[in-house]
This record gives structure tokens, C-alpha cells and sequence, in this order.
């Protein structure tokens, strides 16, 4: 990230009714807070999607990455941190699929007004989750994934495969279609979307 032309920050946040079986909300509010966020942002033709587990793209490029770290006690979370980074006024990168908002909105935004409006969402919908709309959030995020219903490739332990990606398990694991008609559940780093096509 280039000094003084992105956002790098992180959250934290001090639940007192998450339980560790819970954890892929904070995945699902993050990433719609930082989605929701960059909209604001854009024109209307610019479509913004949630790459699982929580990376945000415009289109084909990625403008954002979340981490999220929790600490436990028992059964419960006791902290979380959402680490984010969005790439707002850079115009260059080293990697061929990154993007920032300066690239899709035609011009600088301010750091500030988006650091705002993101502190703003991920509130909104952090408030969601502590009132149990999980199932509403569930669906938000759903709706925002990233080649939901597409043919696309992947490659997982046994190599490179056209696959259909079908929603998410309830723990978070992407489920995905595979040419046999198998569907296969995924924990994050036990596949990779692969950027070429695989025939």
C-alpha cells in the first residue's frame, strides 16, 4: 500500500454473546460493511462483490482484504480485530487484478469521508448481528458472493477443476458444485480460485 493514498486499519470489537461457533458472522459483517461502503462510492454500473471468504472485488479486481483475528475464552469470543485494507486513491499496482476506488470512480475521494462512512457500516451492521438477524445477514452476504452460480476454476488437493460455486455451509465453508454433480464443502485455504480459465 502506498503512504498516504489507501486505508489500513483495524476494529476492534468486545462481544459479549458471540460464541466461537459463530465466528464466520464477523466475516460476514465485515465484509458487507466494507462492500456497503464502496458503493457509496461508485456509479451504478460498477458491481461490488464479496470473493469467499472476505475479500471485496469490483467486477474482476480486488480493491479490498480483511483479517480477522479472535481471541477465546470457553466457548465464547472475547475480542475480535477486523485488520482491513482498501485501496482507495493508488493508481498503480504490482499485481495485474488489484484496483482502487480513484480507478473505478474516475477521481480521488477523500481518506477521511470513507473512513467515516466505513466506520459507520461496520457499526450498522455489527448492531445487526448483536440483535440475531442472522439469518437477513446470512442472505446479505450471499447475495453479494463473488461467481455465485458461474462456472468457474478452482483448484483444490486433487488439482484444477470447473466447478459451480452453490452459497455457504453453515459453518462457512463455500460449497461448491463440482462436473460430477458432487458437492464438496471447502474451509478457507482448501481450494483457490484460479485465474485462468481450466478446461
Amino acid at each position: 500500500s502506498d503512504a498516504n493514498l489507501n486505508l489500513t486499519l483495524s476494529a476492534i470489537f468486545l462481544p459479549i454473546t458471540y460464541f466461537v461457533a459463530d465466528w464466520f458472522y464477523l466475516n460476514i459483517i465485515s465484509s458487507l460493511a466494507v462492500s456497503k461502503t464502496i458503493e457509496r462510492f461508485l456509479p451504478l454500473e460498477k458491481q461490488v462483490t464479496v470473493k469467499w471468504p472476505n475479500d471485496i472485488y469490483i467486477g474482476n479486481k480486488k480493491v479490498s482484504g480483511i483479517l480477522i483475528e479472535n481471541t477465546l475464552r470457553g466457548d465464547k469470543i472475547q475480542t475480535v480485530v477486523m485488520g482491513i485494507g482498501l485501496n482507495v486513491n493508488q493508481s498503480q499496482f504490482d499485481i495485474s487484478h488489484a484496483t482502487s476506488l480513484l480507478q473505478e470512480a474516475g477521481g480521488e475521494i477523500s481518506l477521511q469521508e470513507i473512513f467515516m462512512q466505513l466506520c459507520e457500516s461496520l457499526e450498522y451492521y455489527y448492531l445487526k448481528l448483536e440483535q440475531g438477524c442472522k439469518i437477513e445477514l446470512r442472505e446479505l452476504y450471499l447475495q453479494k458472493l463473488f461467481r455465485l452460480n458461474q462456472t468457474h476454476s478452482f483448484m483444490d488437493v486433487e488439482g484444477p477443476f470447473l466447478g459451480i460455486i452453490r452459497g455457504i455451509s453453515v459453518d462457512g465453508e463455500l460449497k461448491i458444485e463440482k462436473e460430477s454433480g458432487q458437492l464438496q464443502n471447502y474451509a478457507f485455504k482448501e481450494v483457490t480460485f484460479l485465474n485462468h480459465p481450466f478446461t
